[in-house]
């Protein structure tokens, strides 16, 4: 992506590695955490109070570019089958089935913070990975030479 497109200076972009022909800066990246209701969790439960992961329905985002299989292979967890299982569009849709008690979805903090937050959502008692993805402010590298543009940026 070469900069300026269509009269833009700067995008936000979320990648895992720099964007070809632009200059940027990387803003923060993400945790990803297996999340559900907090029923669902106590469905997910043995009778030793530890959660199953292999009982839960996968809750799948289509466009992401790590979803169960990245945060699986990360944690070396194997013998959970990830074909399966519910599939949306965003985070956001899949948010929605995993508050209704439908599945675990992975969780993209700090997008799913409010949710955690108001109990409307609960981690599976599982350690966060950190994504390879970050959001991050691209540009043309001409904007490094522009004041007004220069003092945006920073």
């Amino acid at each position: 992506m070469a900069f300026p497109i269509d009269g833009f200076d700067f995008a936000t972009r979320m990648s895992r590695a720099p964007v070809a022909g632009a200059a940027g800066s990387r803003w923060y990246g993400e945790q990803l955490i297996p999340v559900c209701s907090p029923i669902y969790r106590d469905t997910l439960k043995d009778p030793d109070g530890n959660v199953d992961l292999r009982r839960s329905t996968l809750i799948h985002v289509t466009s992401a570019s790590e979803d169960w299989t990245a945060w699986l292979d990360r944690k070396g967890i194997d013998g959970i089958e990830t074909t399966g299982g519910l599939r949306f569009d965003t985070i956001q849709l899949a948010f929605q089935p995993a508050v209704m008690g439908l599945g675990v979805a992975i969780g993209r903090r700090p997008l799913v913070d409010s949710d955690l937050a108001t109990g409307a959502l609960v981690e599976l008692n599982a350690e966060a990975i950190v994504a390879e993805t970050a959001y991050g402010l691209v540009g043309s590298e001409a904007a490094d030479h522009r004041p007004d543009l220069l003092g945006f940026k920073r």
